[in-house]
């Protein structure tokens, strides 16, 4: 989460790069079109100095404090149906195992429960279609 300090900044140049003021969202004397398309292009202007903002890395902070690692398995090697890999019949892999990284966010934790789940279910069926050991 961006410290307070640097939103609020950010925020201030937003403001000042769109020319907004207290007086241009003054609408008394505007008709309700009028101040529809200057609300509009304020918004526009806003968004295309967002999105063409570009940052730099210049560090990272170790990896005690990664979110995720990269690494794993590749995808092609598992069967998206089952999560089981193709060359290693009756191993069911998910989450950090694979090589997939999403964005922060639950979106990892998401991917890895809910391949946990088809992988689970998967080698449920599979020892149930076994016959019995004796």
């Amino acid at each position: 989460m961006l410290p307070l300090a640097l939103a609020e900044h950010l925020g201030q140049v937003i403001l000042t790069k769109t020319k907004f003021t207290l007086e241009s969202k003054s609408h008394d004397s505007d008709s309700a079109d009028e101040c529809l398309n200057k609300d509009e292009h304020l918004i526009k202007t806003a968004l295309s100095i967002i999105t063409s903002w570009r940052l730099n890395v210049i560090g990272v902070r170790g990896f005690e404090q990664a979110q995720v690692s990269l690494g794993g398995i590749d995808t092609k090697a598992v069967n998206p149906h089952t999560m089981e890999v193709y060359t290693l019949p009756g191993l069911y892999v998910t989450g950090e195992l694979l090589d997939v990284v999403g964005d922060t966010g639950g979106y990892n934790l998401h991917f890895a429960f809910a391949g946990g789940i088809v992988a689970g279910a998967s080698a449920a069926e599979s020892l149930a279609k076994q016959p019995c050991a004796k």
